[in-house]
């Protein structure tokens, strides 16, 4: 089990301005050893970044506006060999 929690600066080149938001990450991980000393090992994470808000037309059972977070939703994967002394 992974968790993590910090800041995700972004940096665009068109109008859009640079920014650095809050963001936290939620993944795992496994080792495999394949000898007693090499192994492999393997983890993933999912990174959302909150990106903006604004407000939104909902109609269930009726309709109206709610404002609403819309987020970066992004992934990591990293592998790698184990070497075991």
């Amino acid at each position: 089990m992974a968790a993590s929690v910090g800041f995700t600066h972004d940096e665009n080149s068109n109008t859009t301005p640079n920014r650095t938001d809050f963001s936290y990450s939620l993944g795992g991980g496994v080792k495999y050893y394949v000898t007693r000393h090499l192994g492999l090992r393997g983890d993933i994470r999912y990174l959302p970044t909150y990106g903006s808000s604004s407000n939104e037309l909902y109609c269930y059972f009726g309709c109206y506006y709610a404002n609403v977070s819309h987020f970066l939703n992004r992934g990591s994967f990293t592998g790698g060999l184990i070497f075991k002394f």
